[in-house]
């Protein structure tokens, strides 16, 4: 590497080989002189500090605004780093005069007045407005990157042409489209023509209406939409205007069940099957499970046309098919097992009659001899859905097998009982 003897020789260096660009290169300057001078620390600390928050740029800037670099000039630029770069006055006239004197000792003097830093006496000279270009002196021009150029132009042309594809592919678009006016849930139960009406509005074409016979709506309210076979419906969202829409719709042909349902709840199953069976319909019924015997086959709900009812409006298809939920009957008993034995049979059951259970089954032992000491009839034991140790208050369903085990004599008849 080249010897230099000060760092303003390295500037004049550079300077000489690499022009004034060379300002806009910093982190070059500061590698220059650090290989140069890598033992002179407080003066590279100083230049790289004031390179780093762009003296060298704003350098620059002075001297290519109108070819000079005036007293003036350089004092502003001095005020400037001193309020920015908070250093030392020593320090920012070291590095502006090191900067300074580089460019007046090198070749680019020719090229720009450059003013000195030191104060000088006397009137100062009027700047020329042009320096004076030396015979046979060529400018140094940076050479244009056309490569660069040419790759900048072709990317613009690719995102101008990308953009007008866009634009066209919008405006297609919104051509073929339109805003959904509805959702789904919102319009169920609305009368199907002003569904039809608002989707027409909108811009939707292909619109069909078909009859459903299902559901518990009045005639003519909607059931259920589709949009090309499906029954995703999203308001605010766009659908092609071509679109296949279909609205369906409660069928006209309904009996209105609201009067005959009220406080259904509270009926016995069977005296609403019978209303509803004396309507024309067909009603079957299902016992569901039951935890008090105030329920004791009450209605719970109903399953019209596929829809569960439980209160309010109720338009019901003539032929539709009725399922009548009720809560099965449960038995409370008002005695412990052991209460029963010795007891007449007959009365025992008819007692368990009366609790509602409605599957007794009596069975023989056929070991009495005289029956003087064991009366004939008399309960051996009595045992409910197999439980022998059942007590007062306990609770079983009416249809569980209750088994009472009696004495009797061989070969003779007993009333309920199946031999």
């Amino acid at each position: 590497m080249k010897r230099f003897k000060s760092i303003e020789d390295v500037l004049v260096f550079l300077f000489n080989t690499e022009g004034l660009e060379i300002l806009n290169d910093p982190a070059r300057i500061n590698g220059f002189i650090s290989d140069c001078f890598p033992k002179s620390f407080k003066e590279r600390s100083a230049i790289k500090v004031c390179l780093d928050k762009g003296f060298s740029r704003r350098l620059y800037t002075a001297i290519t605004q109108d070819n000079l670099l005036s007293q003036l000039e350089i004092n502003q630029l001095k005020k400037l780093c001193t309020t920015e770069l908070w250093m030392a006055d020593e320090a920012i006239d070291y590095v502006m005069s090191v900067f300074i004197d580089a460019l007046k000792n090198s070749q680019l003097s020719s090229q720009y007045e450059i003013s000195s830093t030191k104060k000088k006496g006397g009137t100062a000279k009027p700047k020329p407005s042009k320096p004076k270009k030396p015979k046979n002196q060529k400018t140094h021009k940076k050479p244009v990157n056309t490569k660069k150029i040419a790759l900048v132009a072709i990317v613009v042309s690719v995102l101008v042409v990308f953009l007008g594809l866009f634009a066209l592919i919008i405006s297609v678009y919104f051509q073929t489209h339109t805003k959904m006016p509805i959702s789904l849930n919102d319009s169920i139960g609305d009368d199907y023509l002003d569904v039809v009406d608002e989707l027409e509005d909108a811009g939707f074409g292909n619109i069909t209406t078909k009859e459903d016979d299902s559901g518990i709506l009045a005639g003519g309210k909607v059931t259920g939409i589709t949009i090309d076979g499906k029954d995703v419906l999203i308001k605010d969202w766009f659908y092609s205007k071509d679109a296949d829409i279909v609205v369906f719709y409660s069928s006209d042909d309904r009996i209105n069940l609201e009067r005959a349902l009220k406080d259904m709840e509270s009926m016995n199953y069977q005296v609403l099957t019978t209303q509803l069976s004396s309507l024309g319909f067909k009603v079957d019924c299902n016992e569901i499970e039951n935890d008090s015997t105030s329920k004791n086959d009450h209605v719970s709900y109903l399953i019209i046309n596929g829809t569960e009812y439980n209160s309010g409006d109720c338009f019901v298809p003539a032929n539709a098919e009725i399922t009548v939920f009720y809560y099965g009957t449960v038995c409370k008993l008002k005695n412990d097992a052991d209460d029963f034995i010795g007891d007449n049979y007959k009365e025992v059951r008819a007692e368990l009659i009366d609790l509602g259970f409605d599957n007794i089954v009596i069975v023989k032992m056929d070991d009495l001899i005289t029956g003087w000491v064991t009366k004939d009839g008399s309960i051996e034991s009595v045992t409910i859905d197999g439980d022998a140790d059942f007590k007062d208050g306990d609770k079983y369903y009416h249809d569980v097998e209750v088994v009472i085990t009696i004495h009797t004599f061989p070969n003779e008849q007993y009333a309920y009982v199946d031999d």
